[in-house]
């Protein structure tokens, strides 16, 4: 499968899926919030750089204060007021050891 034709199936699935407004959900109601907060309190990451992988549309990118999300898709962009790139062909668009997590 070509990567155009990834973000396309992804993008579709995504729809299909969840179907909703990325700033209308608080991160509080995703089933893993709990989860993810005492990791970030176990390993002191809350001041951090911290970067998710698969970000989709940006839950968590209010929990640490230096967030970077990458996903695949273009259109998840306009769900960011922090750092977002795209990831290509199986490549993350960032500097070897730039993030503490």
């Amino acid at each position: 499968m070509h990567q155009t034709d990834y973000k396309s199936f992804y993008d579709e699935r995504r729809n299909q899926t969840y179907s909703q407004d990325y700033t209308r959900i608080n991160p509080e109601q995703h089933s893993y919030y709990k989860e993810l907060l005492t990791f970030i309190k176990a390993y002191a990451l809350k001041d951090k750089k911290c970067l998710e992988i698969g970000s989709s549309g940006g839950y968590f990118q209010d929990m640490v204060d230096d967030y970077y999300g990458t996903d695949i898709a273009d259109s998840l962009t306009q769900y960011y007021h922090k750092p977002y790139r795209v990831a290509e062909n199986e490549c993350f668009p960032f500097d070897d050891q730039m993030f503490d997590a």
